[in-house]
């Protein structure tokens, strides 16, 4: 984990997410310093079918952040809603879903954090 300041002087948290079942896929989580709001950036993911979505997760057990889709170059730029506090978080990770969204994440991570404390 580490801290920065936006271009607006907010400091904000930075975490990586490396591809754990996308290798080369990457993603940066950025989250406000009151801990709830946020951005992600990803690159390297393959568009999705209709049907099916990008999803982030808070590990813990396991709770939303949101969900999104990437352009034809595998890249997004996502608002998303830190549900939990990240102090609490075993693991940060994306996987793939059907549309709108689960509840539970049913596939396999493609972009996980693990070391941001």
């Amino acid at each position: 984990m580490e801290f920065y300041r936006h271009s607006t002087g907010a400091p904000v948290r930075l975490d990586i997410l490396t591809g754990t079942g996308t290798p080369g896929a990457s993603g940066r989580l950025l989250v406000a310093i009151d801990g709830h709001h946020g951005h992600l950036a990803v690159a390297g993911l393959s568009p999705l079918p209709p049907h099916r979505v990008y999803q982030l997760w808070f590990i813990r057990p396991a709770v939303t952040g949101g969900s999104f889709a990437v352009d034809v170059h595998g890249r997004a730029w996502a608002s998303i809603t830190v549900p939990v506090s990240l102090d609490d978080m075993r693991e940060i990770e994306i996987t793939a879903e059907l549309s709108p969204g689960t509840a539970a994440p049913t596939g396999q991570p493609l972009l996980a954090a693990k070391t941001w404390r």
